[in-house]
């Protein structure tokens, strides 16, 4: 059966393997101009950290069983990504980039494969969040200032954006409290928030 590298380039691949299956070119370009134009810059990244690994560790993808491949390649990337210590955000990107990409050209959905789960959720437990913060704060004086502007049905929009902002950063940190430049500027300009923060 006839096997191949990964193209560094999503939408290269995507016109290639619609090509393979015989799609004309006028088809071709009409779903290759949607994936130009829908693909950030980070899912393209992504895409490219994947192709990388496996044309390092010649791992290829078989036309004729081309999800079993991919789904083993995620795998080994997961696996590897654990060995090489690699944040939960990278690899949770790239297996994002790779299961929208083979979505778009197969139309099945690799993200729901239990296998994958099961893999990325282990990666998850055994890699857990590094916050990017090291500063500690004590948060009750910005509790004190959001009950101070009353209920949240009557905040004003900007109030409502520092508020849900600051919310997430203290939630989404977890092991430890450390909490990010949002509160950092908090902390250093007094109890309340200048005017002009934008998040």
């Amino acid at each position: 059966s006839k096997s191949t590298l990964l193209d560094n380039s999503r939408v290269a691949f995507i016109r290639s393997h619609q090509r393979n299956q015989g799609l004309s070119e006028r088809a071709q370009s009409l779903l290759s101009d949607y994936e130009r134009a829908s693909t950030t810059s980070s899912t393209n990244s992504a895409w490219r950290r994947f192709s990388r690994f496996t044309n390092q560790f010649k791992i290829s993808i078989r036309a004729n069983h081309l999800l079993a491949d991919v789904e083993d390649a995620l795998l080994e990337y997961i696996a590897h990504a654990r060995e090489q210590g690699n944040a939960q955000g990278t690899v949770n990107s790239t297996i994002s980039a790779v299961t929208q990409t083979f979505a778009a050209t197969t139309g099945v959905d690799l993200s729901q494969s239990k296998r994958l789960k099961l893999a990325k959720r282990h990666f998850c437990l055994t890699n857990p969040r590094v916050a990017k913060y090291d500063e500690l704060y004590e948060i009750k004086p910005i509790f004190d200032l959001f009950d101070s502007w009353g209920d949240t049905k009557q905040l004003s929009t900007q109030n409502l954006r520092k508020k849900v902002s600051c919310s997430d950063e203290i939630g989404s940190n977890g092991q430890k409290p450390r909490y990010s430049k949002n509160i950092s500027m908090f902390h250093r300009t007094g109890p309340q928030l200048p005017s002009s923060t934008t998040f």
